[in-house]
């Protein structure tokens, strides 16, 4: 199917689909927005929103450009790429789908968006230094997608302060775009930026939004905070997080600029992100919260990907609790192997570090079988407890979402009652 448009600008490196679309609404004489968003989307009913817009597969087809498939538009032109990592893999299905079709109710706070009110604003963001550069070269500027981005105060490029658009996004209207227009902000003076931790976050943002964590979801992020935790001697007998050792180190660590991300931690306060952050149990927790703990662990998203590539060479064996964040994943790094003491075949015992599940196997069987399970660990415990309580869910499916006989699950109800 060949475009239907006559002309439509092209798509600068890093340019928000919103941009895009400001910048064509802006060139088409006599349209209003409504008819823009038509001409576009094929319907008038749809609000495109800077951060996270929906609808991708529609107008990948009706612009039928190479460089606008639904894929690269998502990666390239939105703000899901940064968020990816910091999902769960389910999570990640859901909001690609929504994005792509016509899903937008919900996203920001299913995203993680919403999550700690951080940084919340009204205005659109620009680096000055960008602008210009922008102008002489092309004779327009446009926003890009990491300017938006929660948290990303600076420009990595230029150590400049970003500032914010003249115009509030609610003062056009849900259906109205911005369009970023130079002589409108010619006359800011630039800020330069005096703490380089706020450019390195910045210039961390960057390295999540250029695809360093492309292939990480919020599991395995899980398990190599755990690990590295592990290796700076962070972790207690029973290999839980050691929270009164490490909350005054990282307070320590970042004294003030935790300020300047809305991101204060109350020791007091049972449910600071940071007790989240370092739990076992999946929830979510902003971004530029994982960058801050990132920076704090490995030093850097580089750092971070090659000790996760160092790890993948090392890790031999699938967790097989289904409740724990690593299950089927190659978690177990060491095996214990003894005999059988009657057919003398070689039989595994593996245990999960992260969780506590000890099961045993011959290791000529499918990695993904156990043969015995010989201590279901306290994650697998926490969560029968809670699953125990629930009254909308029969015996097999309470087994079947723990993995387990429901013989082993009235066995432990019964024990905790």
């Amino acid at each position: 199917m060949a475009s239907k448009f006559s002309y439509f600008p092209s798509i600068y490196h890093g340019e928000s689909l919103y941009s895009l679309i400001a910048r064509y609404h802006s060139c088409s004489i006599g349209n209003s927005h409504k008819d823009t968003i038509e001409e576009i989307f094929g319907t008038r009913d749809i609000s495109v929103s800077p951060e996270f817009p929906t609808h991708l597969e529609e107008i990948s087809r009706r612009l039928d450009m190479d460089e606008m498939t639904k894929e690269s538009i998502l990666y390239e032109h939105t703000l899901y790429s940064i968020y990816e990592p910091f999902l769960f893999e389910k999570e990640q299905r859901d909001i690609k789908n929504k994005m792509y079709q016509n899903g937008g109710l919900g996203i920001k706070g299913e995203i993680g968006f919403l999550a700690g009110s951080i940084l919340k604003s009204d205005y659109m963001y620009f680096c000055p230094e960008c602008v210009n550069e922008d102008v002489d070269k092309y004779g327009e500027s446009y926003f890009r997608v990491i300017w938006q981005m929660q948290g990303y105060l600076v420009c990595h490029m230029h150590n400049i302060m970003m500032e914010p658009y003249p115009e509030k996004q609610s003062d056009v209207g849900r259906v109205s775009y911005i369009t970023l227009e130079h002589d409108k902000i010619c006359d800011i003076q630039l800020k330069m930026n005096t703490d380089p931790e706020c450019l390195y976050i910045s210039k961390m943002i960057n390295d999540v939004y250029e695809g360093m964590l492309k292939d990480f979801d919020a599991q395995t992020l899980k398990i190599l905070y755990h690990r590295k935790l592990g290796d700076l001697d962070y972790l207690t007998a029973n290999g839980e997080a050691s929270y009164h050792r490490l909350l005054p180190v990282f307070m320590k660590y970042y004294d003030k600029l935790l300020e300047k991300f809305d991101s204060v931690i109350d020791p007091r306060f049972e449910h600071s992100w940071f007790r989240k952050i370092i739990r076992k149990k999946c929830v979510k927790v902003h971004p530029i919260r994982h960058l801050l703990y990132i920076r704090f662990l490995f030093g850097s998203v580089k750092n971070l990907r090659n000790y996760a590539d160092e790890d993948e060479v090392d890790n031999c064996y699938p967790c097989l609790n289904k409740v724990c964040p690593g299950y089927k994943k190659f978690v177990i790094t060491k095996v214990n192997i003894t005999a059988d003491y009657k057919t003398r075949e070689a039989i595994g015992t593996f245990k999960c570090s992260f969780c506590g599940y000890v099961y045993s196997r011959k290791m000529k069987a499918n990695i993904y079988k156990k043969g015995r399970v010989k201590d279901f660990g306290p994650l697998f415990m926490d969560e029968l407890m809670e699953i125990s309580k629930r009254q909308d869910m029969s015996l097999r499916e309470k087994a079947k979402y723990l993995g387990c006989d429901p013989k082993t699950v009235i066995k432990y109800s019964e024990a905790i009652k």
